[in-house]
């Protein structure tokens, strides 16, 4: 029957139940069968409860994150520790090539940045650990739940503890510039606590607050063309590269920027007469005593587009 519900799934992407969408977060269309899916095993999951005589009841966040809290070390193999709380999910991954001591207070996927190869209070996810030491506290046997994770990364040595509130501490020897940071998200997604379109940052002096990447002004960037040409030999003025763009007057206006902003698999073109910001053109002249240049591919980039 899950089987079933999985294929019933996929076929409702190429026949939607618009009056009842089903949608992941992302929006992707590649999510819906498996949101579809999670939907259907769910419901023949209370089906089946119902023929057994039971009540399904919905755990509240609360019972669902303490029903699952514990701190298990997976050994060196997976090299993972992992401290779920309440509060927090914390663990520690020491794998070859990879290693993140990773945080997520209060379970917020969109606080901090945490996936992939993200740093978070180490500097880079690439570092070295030639030992690793652990050791793990269980409520069972000790009181509390936590953990204690220490890696020698080089000469130096940087650890991870998690404590039952959910709070975790970071102490290093200092291995690497750049230690203790985190990424925050920064966006503009209505109905997602904190991502209002800005993060206000507060300490001593006051506070700050920074505009989300999504809602500032688009910051203008260098543009490149690729033009690919007949190879052939070109001498004088005899190499023109148009894309006419006009003005808003709806004249073409020529205003040469300075320098050698071209770019060529034959030579390079220092002897160029101008580059057009409106015209966005490149004319090449042949140096004095030199050989025509042989040129079958030219980059041409342009460090202002603005017609004007």
């Amino acid at each position: 029957m899950v089987h079933s519900a999985v294929r019933k799934g996929r076929d409702q992407t190429t026949h939607p139940l618009s009056d009842r969408p089903a949608r992941q977060f992302s929006g992707e269309p590649k999510y819906e069968p498996e949101a579809r899916a999670e939907v259907a095993i769910s419901y023949l999951l209370h089906l089946w409860a119902k023929d057994q005589g039971r009540t399904v009841r919905p755990l509240s966040t609360d019972e669902l994150f303490e029903h699952a809290a514990g701190v298990t070390d997976f050994g060196t193999g997976p090299g993972l520790v992992s401290h779920q709380t309440p509060a927090a999910w914390a663990g520690a991954v020491t794998k070859p090539g990879f290693v993140k001591f990773a945080w997520q207070p209060g379970h917020d996927d969109w606080l901090f940045k945490l996936s992939g190869s993200t740093p978070m209070f180490l500097p880079t996810t690439s570092l070295k650990a030639t030992r690793r030491q652990v050791r793990t506290y269980r409520r069972s046997r000790d009181g509390f739940d936590g953990s204690a994770t220490m890696l020698q990364v080089g000469s130096g040595y940087a650890a991870f503890t998690t404590l039952p509130t959910g709070a975790v501490v970071y102490a290093t020897s200092g291995v690497a510039a750049g230690e203790g940071r985190l990424e925050i998200h920064n966006l503009t997604m209505p109905g997602v606590p904190g991502l209002a379109g800005a993060r206000t940052y507060r300490f001593a002096e006051g506070s700050a607050t920074v505009a989300s990447v999504d809602s500032r002004p688009a910051t203008p960037a260098a543009r490149v063309d690729e033009v690919t040409f007949t190879r052939t030999e070109v001498a004088g003025a005899d190499l023109a590269l148009r894309n006419r763009t006009p003005n808003s007057t709806g004249r073409t206006a020529h205003r040469p920027l300075p320098g050698p902003f071209v770019r060529s698999a034959g030579r390079a073109g220092r002897g160029c007469s101008a580059v057009c910001r409106a015209c966005r053109w490149w004319a090449g002249s042949r140096p004095a005593g030199g050989q025509p240049w042989v040129v079958g591919r030219t980059t041409i980039s342009l460090m202002s587009t603005s017609a004007g």
